[in-house]
């Protein structure tokens, strides 16, 4: 009796240990399971971030060329090449401006690249698709009314530097803004012949902004001209009366440049 309880318990512990043989590779299998997947989605997450940078660059990088098509697409195609995306991989659409749906002509990069998998392939699952798309736009004012008669040189604008000031209007002393100090001689003071001829629609534009659109030159689909006439003669009593006007109806609250503005402390 007593040898067939003996016996009887060592089976059972024989049984025991055999039942903790197969739970231990099972939780083995689920945790080698859950580290596949780790190891394989941290894999996948790094590759798209990465994607998405390169997506980000090439967008920015082709937008530099609109609106003209054939600049975009070539910039898109020298900032795959810099970040290692295949052509074939990529997929670029150009939107050109057309307003008011499309306000600003838009470049959209889409990329779909195949992910190798490593430990997951023993589960049957080869490889993942990432797809990735970023966007960008040149924007500038398509076109607008309310505008001052002023105009800035364009060789002044490329000559201008940071904190640096940019003359809009000249005085009868201050030169003829063609460079030359000849108050006495024709030339270009600054003003623009926008809502059309003469002292008193000069002052009424300046007074009350712009009845007319102007357009940008690149704009499409603008209501108005991208090209306006200069004024020949200085018109400093329609400068002077008009700017008065506009001091005189400007709220006290933003009448200096700091209440107008927000200065950083680098002077930005």
């Amino acid at each position: 009796m007593l040898w067939m309880t003996s016996r009887f318990f060592r089976r059972f512990h024989s049984s025991q240990r055999g039942q903790m043989l197969i739970i231990g590779v099972m939780f083995m299998t689920v945790i080698a399971g859950g580290a596949a997947i780790a190891v394989d989605t941290g894999s996948y997450i790094s590759h798209r971030r990465s994607l998405q940078n390169a997506a980000d660059a090439i967008a920015l990088a082709a937008s530099q060329g609109l609106p003209d098509s054939s600049d975009a697409l070539g910039l898109a195609g020298e900032w795959a090449e810099l970040n290692g995306i295949d052509p074939e991989a990529m997929n670029v659409t150009l939107t050109t401006q057309s307003l008011p749906s499309e306000p600003n002509p838009k470049v959209t990069v889409e990329l779909t690249v195949g992910h190798k998998l490593t430990f997951m392939r023993l589960l049957g699952l080869q490889s993942a698709e990432i797809n990735v798309s970023a966007a960008a736009i040149v924007t500038s004012p398509g076109g607008s009314d309310g505008l001052m008669p002023w105009s800035v040189l364009e060789e002044d604008k490329d000559n201008a530097t940071s904190g640096e000031t940019v003359v809009l209007k000249y005085d009868a002393g201050g030169g003829n803004g063609n460079g030359n100090n000849n108050a006495n001689g024709p030339g270009n003071f600054g003003a623009l012949r926008i809502d059309g001829n003469g002292s008193n629609v000069y002052e009424t534009t300046i007074k009350y902004g712009s009845e007319t659109t102007l357009c940008t030159a690149s704009a499409t689909n603008c209501d108005g001209n991208s090209v306006v006439s200069m004024e020949t003669g200085n018109m400093v009593g329609g400068t002077r009366d008009g700017v008065d006007y506009r001091m005189e109806n400007t709220s006290s609250a933003c009448d200096t440049w700091l209440e107008a503005v927000t200065e950083n402390a680098d002077g930005s």
